[in-house]
């Protein structure tokens, strides 16, 4: 027998759903013939606060591993639904939506089918983007500072500033493109790819730094964007 836990990002609730599945078949069941996974659609790394949740339930995820579709055998997922007698129905969206889908005999209205994804819900969710971005960048700043600081007679600030500003810059922008601006306007950017809408993004943003600092390596790093498309 093979249960699947599926969700977004495979980095809380599918994870967490599989910790104590795992620990009941331990516990309890001690069926060596069943199979427990998870999987994301879009995976993400596992959050630390779901391990810390469970870790006081006594359940460890610390070696667990987000997973996308494509990373698990989904063969004969669907006999757990056969052998159990389990039926599946696919209820409203929302939580606060239940109550009326049941008490409907679990009919539908078009409103408890969308989702509403307004604008200030996908400002709240950018700061899951922009925090482990900007970690990433102090990172990188570090190495653009130091390439252009380190000189003959020794380490120069005022060279590591003045050649690596422009860099820095052009980072915080590409940071700000892809995990603020591109989010926020998302249903106004033209085309449906989601990468293809960072990039249009990424390029509207860059092209007036470029020109600002009229620099020729930031303007060869123009020419490639326009080239990769």
């Amino acid at each position: 027998m093979k249960i699947i836990f599926l969700c977004t990002g495979n980095s809380a609730r599918s994870q967490m759903a599989e910790g104590f599945a795992r620990d009941l078949k331990e516990k309890i069941y001690k069926d060596n013939n069943l199979l427990i996974l998870s999987a994301g659609v879009s995976p993400k790394p596992v959050n630390p606060l779901s391990v810390k949740v469970m870790a006081e339930k006594g359940i460890g995820l610390t070696n667990y591993k987000s997973k996308s579709l494509d990373d698990i055998d989904l063969t004969n997922a669907d006999s757990v639904f056969k052998r159990t007698g389990f039926k599946v129905y696919f209820g409203s969206v929302y939580a606060e939506d239940i109550k009326a889908y049941l008490n409907s005999d679990r009919r539908k209205t078009q409103e408890m089918r969308e989702i509403k994804f307004s604008m200030l819900d996908r400002l709240i969710l950018t700061p899951r983007e922009i925090i482990p971005a900007m970690n990433k960048f102090i990172i990188f700043a570090a190495i653009i500072l130091l390439f252009f600081g380190i000189q003959p007679t020794g380490i120069l600030f005022k060279s590591a500033w003045v050649y690596g500003e422009p860099f820095l810059l052009l980072g915080l922008v590409s940071i700000i493109a892809g995990s603020f601006i591109t989010p926020a306007a998302l249903p106004f950017i033209p085309f449906r790819s989601f990468a293809l809408k960072g990039w249009i993004t990424g390029v509207l943003l860059t092209v007036p730094v470029i020109f600002l600092f009229n620099s020729p390596e930031l303007k060869n790093i123009l020419i490639f964007k326009l080239k990769l498309s």
